[in-house]
């Protein structure tokens, strides 16, 4: 998960909150509230295509 450390419409810690309980990592741009696409745009980017590189392809995704 991608958040903001500015992110006023949430807050930072139920995002720490719904990260945990996904058990999903959590990622916290600087200078960044909560639209961390639109706010770091270059961060955002970065962030994600170096997440989906760690992708295995080969692994099926459960469905629910």
């Amino acid at each position: 998960m991608l958040g903001g450390t500015e992110d006023i419409l949430s807050g930072v810690e139920p995002v720490r909150a719904l990260a945990t309980a996904l058990g999903a990592e959590l990622r916290l741009l600087d200078d960044c509230g909560h639209y961390p696409w639109v706010e770091q745009p270059d961060l955002f980017r970065l962030n994600v295509a170096r997440r989906l590189t760690q992708l295995d392809p080969w692994t099926p995704v459960r469905q629910s």
